[in-house]
């Protein structure tokens, strides 16, 4: 995934988080199930627009809990529509479980 370049603003919000909730959010980033980073001009919002999911994410993660169902609930409820398949949901869950604190 390339990076898209960032404003001051998001880089504020960026250097507040912790490790884990940088290493969460990059995977984030990529999964970027409503195309944030496909939109010219906008690619720099796709740093903070998930971030707001970081801490039910980081607690369930803690928890030793399963991601997948975070990942339903930010996707189907919280957005409101599934863009993304459920292989792919499995796929970033799994990679966010990894990252086991």
């Amino acid at each position: 995934m390339k990076i898209p370049p960032t404003t001051p603003r998001i880089q504020k919000i960026i250097q507040n988080l912790t490790p884990l909730e940088k290493e969460i959010n990059m995977v984030l980033m990529e999964w970027d199930p409503i195309s944030v980073g496909q939109i010219e001009g906008m690619e720099h919002n796709l740093w903070d627009e998930y971030i707001s999911y970081l801490p039910k994410l980081k607690m369930a993660l803690e928890k030793g809990e399963a991601i997948k169902p975070v990942l339903d609930w930010i996707e189907g409820e919280s957005i409101g529509f599934f863009y993304t398949s459920e292989e792919r949901r499995i796929e970033i869950a799994n990679r966010i479980e990894m990252l086991k604190p």
